[in-house]
Order: C-alpha cells, then sequence, then structure tokens
C-alpha cells in the first residue's frame, strides 16, 4: 500500500535478476530497474506481460493489536497488474528504453452498520512510469552489466493516510562468473511524498527519503 520498505539493498545469487521478496499485493515494483531485456541486437524490442492474483489477507490496515481502527481486518483481495517495456536503442552492448508498470488491488471486504473502518478503503491502483540504460561490459573474462533506472511511482488510495508520489534512481549491476549463474546487486534512493497532512508535520509526517 506505500509505505516505505526503510533500507533496501539486496545482493543475490541467481539466474534472474533479484526483486524484493514481498508479497505481490505490497510490492514496490521496480519498474525500469527489472526492464532488463534481452542484450541481442535484431530481436523483439518490447516486452508486456499481464497478471491476475488473489489472496487473503489478515491485517489489511497494518493496525496494532490495541488501536482505534474500528472495522474487521481481514479480507479477500484480488487484483491485476501490467507491465511491459520498449527498448529504443537494443544491442549487444547497450540498451536504452521506457518501462511502465500499471495495476489495481481490491479488497471484498466492505462497511458493516456498525463500522468505521473497512478493509474496501485500502483499494489501490498505482501507476509506474520509468526510463533506464544498461551496458554490456566485461569483467576478466566474466560477463557484466550495469544500469541505471529512473522512476516515478503514482498511487491512489481512499483512505486518508495514502496517496502516493515517489520519484526514485537505482543502479543495478549483475556478473555471470558461469553460463547459468549470477550474481547482482541493486541499490535505490527515492524521495516519497504522501497526500496526508498531519497537524504537526516535524512529528507526524509519512513523507520520506528511502535508500
Amino acid at each position: 500500500t506505500g509505505t516505505a520498505l526503510g533500507w533496501t539493498f539486496a545482493v543475490l545469487a541467481s539466474v534472474i535478476w533479484p526483486r524484493p521478496a514481498t508479497a505481490e499485493f505490497e510490492r514496490t515494483d521496480p519498474g525500469a530497474a527489472q526492464a532488463t531485456g534481452n542484450m541481442k541486437a535484431n530481436v523483439r524490442p518490447w516486452d508486456l506481460s499481464v497478471r491476475t492474483y488473489g489472496g487473503h489477507d489478515t491485517n489489511v490496515g497494518l493496525s496494532a493489536d490495541i488501536s482505534g481502527y474500528n472495522g474487521e481486518l481481514e479480507s479477500g483481495y484480488y487484483g491485476a497488474a501490467i507491465q511491459g517495456s520498449y527498448r529504443f536503442v537494443q544491442t549487444r552492448d547497450w540498451n536504452l528504453g521506457v518501462s511502465l508498470y500499471a495495476g489495481r488491488v481490491v479488497y471484498a471486504r466492505e462497511h458493516r452498520d456498525d463500522e468505521s473502518d473497512a478493509p474496501s478503503e485500502y483499494n489501490t491502483s498505482v501507476l509506474n512510469p520509468g526510463i533506464y540504460a544498461q551496458r554490456r561490459l566485461s569483467f576478466g573474462t566474466m560477463p557484466l552489466t550495469v544500469g541505471l533506472a529512473y522512476n516515478f511511482r503514482r498511487e491512489w488510495v481512499s483512505v486518508s493516510a495514502g496517496g502516493l508520489n515517489s520519484h526514485s534512481i537505482s543502479a543495478n549491476a549483475l556478473l555471470h562468473p558461469t553460463r547459468g549463474f549470477a550474481i547482482g546487486a541493486f541499490a535505490e534512493y527515492a524521495d516519497e511524498n504522501f497526500s496526508i497532512v498531519f497537524p504537526d508535520p516535524a512529528l507526524n509526517s509519512r513523507d520520506a527519503t528511502r535508500f
């Protein structure tokens, strides 16, 4: 739902690019940072995927055991997401392109007569465009891919503490010691601004910078 992840730094051994290991409905999709594409010339310059998903959340509002939340925290949810990228430059040495992630998650539990809060208030829409550049190099005899990306993320949510504008810059590197094995590093800096305004922003603001 847009809550800042705090420290985000991953060094992973994998055959795919590292990504946050969070639940589908609360991911902060890196967007362009994932749009690694195919570092070969004369192949299709675009990628597109569509996903649908569903599940059950036992604490939609992330509320403490004792709080002022007056409603049921548990709810089933379902959602859909579309993610794609287009590479304007695509050679064996360079990838330059744009990416787009758009998604919607809906919680099934609505208000009841004796409640002032409901999981459906956390229905969230996300739009996340980005731009990225990648360069293929070598580290000794091992292939090395390095990249930079900029992402803008906008979230719309009914609950007053939601709503997000986020700007982020990220860097990544992927080293292939062998043909079927890769080691990657990913770092990101983000400036995140939520729509809610508290009476004393110095004490209560949700706005943050994140690394």
